[in-house]
């Protein structure tokens, strides 16, 4: 920085000098500011979330993670994975993984119509205790940030991964890259999803 600000030592006028830095300044600031950019775009740690417990969940709390992030619902065909992710979590908590539980009816398989309602069913018929989001829009007009970035390679710099179905697993790295996806009828604990899951550890 101090190089920008050596031409205030120059014989020219103090105004002509100070607008002179002041036009450096901004674009200095303007490349910098593109460079976050561009950072932030491949990484899932500018993403915040409304956790159903209530508040702002930022994923930026998972730093130096594997995260799993699956878009759940409580009566799709595939809702026995409930179950299967609170098991696989719960093994994998001193390996740094976590997995996060996105409830959705955007496949109309989520009856249930509050955060509240969520929270209570999930932990009582399913066990469930990792971590889920407040109800979201997994695709659609209103589709949640998150998944557009997964959807969509020019937003992640990894793939296009079109959300078809509940239980899609998205794979994002320590470095809070998204690295991977997992079709929904794949069991997260069959030997080849937990195997590509621990090749990011």
């Amino acid at each position: 920085m101090k190089a920008f600000i050596r031409p205030l030592r120059s014989s020219r006028p103090l105004g002509t000098s100070f607008l002179h830095f002041l036009k450096i300044l901004i674009c200095v600031m303007f490349i910098f500011g593109q460079s976050a950019s561009l950072r932030t775009q491949d990484s899932v740690y500018d993403f915040n979330i409304r956790s159903i417990d209530g508040g702002e969940l930022p994923l930026s709390a998972y730093k130096g993670k594997v995260i799993v992030v699956v878009n759940v619902a409580s009566q799709s065909p595939l809702s026995g994975q409930l179950k299967t992710l609170q098991r696989f979590y719960t093994h994998n908590r001193n390996k740094e993984i976590v997995v996060l539980g996105f409830p959705s009816n955007s496949f109309k398989n989520e009856p249930l119509d509050t955060d509240k309602k969520v929270r209570i069913h999930y932990r009582s018929k399913f066990g469930v205790h990792f971590p889920l989001s407040g109800l979201v829009n997994v695709r659609g007009a209103n589709q949640h940030p998150l998944f557009q970035f997964f959807e969509q390679k020019s937003l992640n710099k990894t793939m296009d991964a079109p959300i078809n179905m509940d239980f899609q697993k998205f794979i994002i790295d320590r470095n809070g890259r998204f690295v991977a996806t997992i079709e929904p009828n794949v069991d997260i604990n069959d030997e080849a999803a937990t195997q590509l899951i621990n090749s990011f550890l």
